[in-house]
C-alpha cells in the first residue's frame, strides 16, 4: 500500500502521512531501519509500496492510531507484488454492473439468481485468432453475447438457472479475470464450444426474468 492510499483511507493529509513514516523511520529497530531504507525512494512514476506490517508499525507513531483504525487498515489494505507501484501501468476498474453484482452477491451470501452464478455458465473463446474469453451457456450451447434476447449476466437469468458450487465468473473488457472452476462437477475444459455463424444471433428458448430474486 502506498502513502497516498493510506492518507485517503483515513482522511489524512498526504504530507501528514509522510511525516508519520519519517518519524517511524527514526526508531532504532529492525522495522524502523526498513522504513528508513524505503523513505525517499519514490519517484513520479515508481511509488514505493509498503507491507501491512510496515504500515501498521509506522502508523503506531500517529497519536490517533487505535485498534479500530488498525482493523480498518487490515480490511482495506491494498496488497501488491513488488516494491513499487508503477503509475504507468493502466489501472483496471471493474465495470459498474460487476461491482454492483459483487456487492449484492455478498449481501445475499452468494445466492444471486443470475447467469453469473449459474452452473451452466462457462468461459469460452470464439473461433477466431486472439479471441478473449466470453460468457458461454453450456445448456443452450451459445455465447450469451450473441443470444437474443440480450442479457446481462450480472442482472438476468433464464428459468433453467442452477446455482453453481464455484465462484461466479467475472468478465471485463480484457476477458476473464477469475478462472472458472467446475460446472456440475465436471471441469469446464471438458465442454466443447458450439459454433455459430458469424454475426448470427442465437435465439434462446427461454425468456429473461427481469425481476431478479435472491
Amino acid at each position: 500500500m502506498i502513502k497516498k492510499e493510506i492518507a485517503k483511507l483515513f482522511g489524512l493529509a498526504e504530507v501528514k502521512v509522510h511525516q508519520i513514516f519519517w518519524n517511524a523511520a527514526k526508531d532504532d529497530s529492525p522495522m524502523g531501519r526498513v522504513l528508513k531504507q524505503k523513505n525517499g525512494k519514490s519517484t513520479k512514476v515508481m511509488v514505493i509500496d509498503y507491507t501491512f506490517e510496515e504500515c501498521d508499525f509506522a502508523l503506531s507513531f500517529f497519536s490517533g492510531y487505535n485498534a479500530i483504525m488498525r482493523q480498518v487498515l487490515k480490511e482495506n489494505f491494498v496488497f501488491r507484488n513488488g516494491t513499487y507501484l508503477n503509475k504507468r501501468e493502466k489501472k483496471k476498474r471493474l465495470p459498474r454492473d460487476v461491482r454492483n453484482f459483487l456487492s449484492l452477491c455478498k449481501l445475499a451470501n452468494g445466492k444471486r439468481r443470475v447467469c453469473a452464478t449459474c452452473a451452466f455458465l462457462a468461459a469460452k473463446k470464439m473461433d477466431r485468432p486472439g479471441s478473449k474469453d466470453y460468457p458461454y451457456c453450456n445448456l443452450y450451447k451459445c455465447f450469451l453475447t450473441k443470444a437474443h434476447p440480450k442479457r446481462n449476466i450480472y442482472k438476468d437469468r433464464c428459468p433453467a438457472h442452477v446455482f453453481s458450487e464455484s465462484e461466479p465468473l467475472i468478465f471485463t473488457e480484457d476477458g476473464l479475470i477469475q478462472e472458472p472452476g467446475k460446472t456440475l462437477g465436471i471441469k469446464n475444459e471438458n465442454f466443447t464450444t458450439g459454433k455459430t455463424k458469424k454475426g448470427k444471433p442465437v435465439i434462446l428458448l427461454s425468456t429473461i426474468e427481469l425481476s431478479v430474486k435472491t
